[in-house]
């Protein structure tokens, strides 16, 4: 029989949205996620604001000097994609950044709009608004070579804020010259001619909120897809959702629970929100709930046999308004994970004791979360085919159909992200009023 003296509300929140909860003697308001838990939304913006900065040094000149491929169409192309999602703004960028006005971005189809000396990407990160989605159209190459200092800035105003970033590489014609190449800045020739094999990449960075990242790179790949004159196209995706699909609690299958009832005693409107309750505080409770990780194009690879269980209790002091940390010791609540199928479906299972594992005569939150072992994401395979080696080392070693430090520069990206942000193929988050 369910008392209502002692009915206990979950809100199980997976981070493609499941959440358990049970009603009190009185309504509990909205509760935010523990700061040490947050993780990324996974509802993006209507209607977001697109900025596009464009590298305009002269290290890029060389994409428009043949009349074929897809750069010299780009501005059209991009201001077209970018336009379909929302307000959209073009700056150019060198050493600072230069917002641009009207169509006069067109301009970019042409060599003479290539003029600026130094390109400084951390200053495109400065300015660029979180809030928004950013695209920086690139060769990647950095003056003097400060990626160290660019992933720093990533790392503060974006991975520890739960955002993300993408990069698009595409293969280009190229006649021109390379600048600044190794420690000694070698200046190189490159003249592709029509060899694909020869052709030189360029590079979209994309960064913002995972949704509007996830819904351009979808527009991106609707728009090219049997375009005439696109080579060869490659992804690298940095988010927080690890199991790829864009999915919200209706998209996720209950297989089994046991002390649990549906309820919606809290009117939530989140839809990533699904609210339960149970009937004994003294017996076991829990859900099985079946995943799929079916990674994007573009994402880093996580080991299925190398994952982490994190797990974390909080009760909330509702004098200070804050979460305070709970030791529930050998009680805690324990996550499993089953096996992975050919098509990447598994089984995550929770199961806990409310009496023992958590702070009763509060409110309480349980966090629960499938997190790939450090330094277990691998990059997509296409990094180390576009990587130079380099060239310090064997001067014979330049090729100008690959990328300086490309390696380098993406394995930092993922690395910082793992040590900024909490990425994960599962979140499960529990909001437990045991008051």
């Amino acid at each position: 029989m369910r008392k209502k003296m002692h009915s206990l509300l979950v809100l199980l929140m997976v981070l493609m949205g499941l959440i358990i909860s049970g009603c009190g003697n009185e309504k509990i308001s909205v509760i935010e996620i523990p700061k040490e838990v947050g993780q990324s939304e996974t509802v993006g913006q209507s209607a977001p604001i697109v900025d596009i900065y464009w590298d305009a040094t002269e290290s890029m000149r060389g994409y428009t000097a043949l009349q074929t491929g897809l750069y010299r169409t780009l501005p059209d192309n991009l201001g077209e994609i970018a336009s379909s999602m929302g307000e959209t703004h073009f700056f150019r960028f060198g050493e600072a950044v230069t917002p641009m006005e009207g169509r006069s971005y067109r301009s970019f189809s042409s060599p003479d709009a290539y003029t600026e000396l130094v390109t400084s990407f951390g200053r495109v990160i400065d300015e660029a608004n979180a809030d928004h989605l950013s695209i920086v159209v690139t060769d990647l190459f950095e003056s003097d070579a400060d990626w160290s200092n660019v992933t720093q800035k990533l790392r503060e105003k974006y991975f520890a804020k739960h955002l993300g970033v993408a990069v698009i590489g595409v293969k280009n014609p190229f006649q021109g010259d390379i600048y600044d190449v190794g420690v000694n800045a070698a200046k190189f020739s490159w003249d592709s001619g029509n060899e694909t094999a020869k052709f030189r990449p360029f590079y979209l960075f994309i960064m913002g909120p995972e949704q509007d990242i996830k819904d351009f790179l979808q527009r991106w790949q609707e728009h090219f897809a049997g375009e005439a004159g696109v080579v060869e196209m490659q992804y690298a995706v940095f988010l927080e959702n690890l199991g790829a699909e864009q999915t919200s609690f209706p998209d996720l299958q209950v297989t089994d629970s046991k002390n649990l009832y549906s309820n919606e005693s809290l009117e939530i409107k989140d839809k990533r929100v699904r609210e339960f309750g149970y009937d004994s505080s003294s017996n076991e409770t829990g859900l099985t709930v079946t995943c799929k990780y079916r990674p994007m194009n573009g994402a880093c690879l996580a080991n299925m046999q190398k994952l982490e269980k994190v797990m974390q209790v909080f009760a909330l002091d509702e004098e200070s308004g804050e979460w305070k940390k709970v030791d529930a010791g050998q009680d805690a609540p324990q996550i499993e994970v089953g096996p992975v199928d050919g098509e990447g479906n598994y089984n995550a299972t929770l199961t806990f004791v409310p009496d023992q594992a958590i702070s009763m005569g509060h409110v309480n939150f349980i966090h629960a979360r499938l997190a790939p072992e450090p330094r277990s994401l691998k990059l997509p395979p296409w990094v180390k085919d576009w990587n130079m080696a380099n060239i310090d080392l064997d001067p014979n070693a330049f090729d100008g159909s690959k990328t300086a430090n490309l390696q380098h520069i993406l394995e930092s990206l993922r690395d910082t992200m793992l040590s900024a942000a909490q990425p994960a193929l599962v979140n499960i988050n529990l909001v437990i009023n045991a008051r």
